[in-house]
């Protein structure tokens, strides 16, 4: 990411820094994180996928992980960067959230660190 931000000569190539932004209004009560991807990330997952691989795991760090090993899972050859924020619903949902399945995707279950 911070390569397309310095990289102007390399704009004719493809490398741009151009963002894909999503707006809108975060719910305490509802949402429980805040996921931010590279496009290794979300060039080979869509956004329900990496938030389903995200969903259930016991911690932001873990869910970040298992969201870079998903994307890499489904075919990803680029750097994957995942940050997982936690918002006030986090606690109380995530143990209650479980993996969905992806009709016609199936996904990897990392080895988390232990």
């Amino acid at each position: 990411m911070t390569r397309a931000l310095g990289s102007f000569h390399l704009r004719d190539s493809g490398v741009v820094s151009t963002p894909s932004i999503m707006h809108g209004t975060l719910d305490g009560e509802r949402d429980c994180f805040l996921l931010l991807g590279t496009d290794g990330v979300f060039d080979f997952a869509t956004d329900s996928e990496a938030t389903s691989a995200a969903l259930g795991m016991a911690d932001a760090a873990d869910a970040a992980f298992t969201v870079c090993e998903n994307s890499l899972f489904l075919g990803s050859t680029d750097n994957t960067t995942a940050v997982v924020l936690p918002l006030p619903a986090w606690d109380e949902y995530r143990q209650a959230l479980t993996c969905r399945k992806i009709p016609g995707r199936s996904f990897h279950t990392p080895q988390l660190r232990g």
